[in-house]
């Protein structure tokens, strides 16, 4: 989602328009509605604040370990999250390694 989000009044209630996502190759829109305006405001305030707080969170990740996700989630392909392989990987090695 790279795109601003947006606000707009629906009947008594504010949407908010966070732009497309794309999770396991199927592409969606992702929408939030509030009560209030300002609810909406403060819902893209905090949303922009955990944005920036997870790129800062990235910069502590080495190069080659960066490098190394990129190539895991170009192999996914979509199948997947890394996440979801990750976990698939430890259970099934568990099994193997017990």
């Amino acid at each position: 989602m790279r795109s601003k989000p947006t606000i707009k009044q629906r009947g008594q209630s504010w949407q908010v328009d966070y732009g497309r996502k794309t999770v396991n190759g199927k592409v969606s829109r992702v929408r939030k509605t509030y009560k209030t305006k300002a609810e909406a405001k403060a819902a893209i305030a905090a949303r922009k604040i955990e944005s920036q707080n997870n790129a800062v969170a990235l910069t502590g990740i080495p190069d080659a370990q960066r490098m190394d996700i990129l190539r895991a989630v170009k192999k996914l392909d979509g199948h997947g999250t890394l996440e979801q392989a990750v976990d698939f990987f430890l259970e099934h090695s568990a099994r193997a390694g017990a």
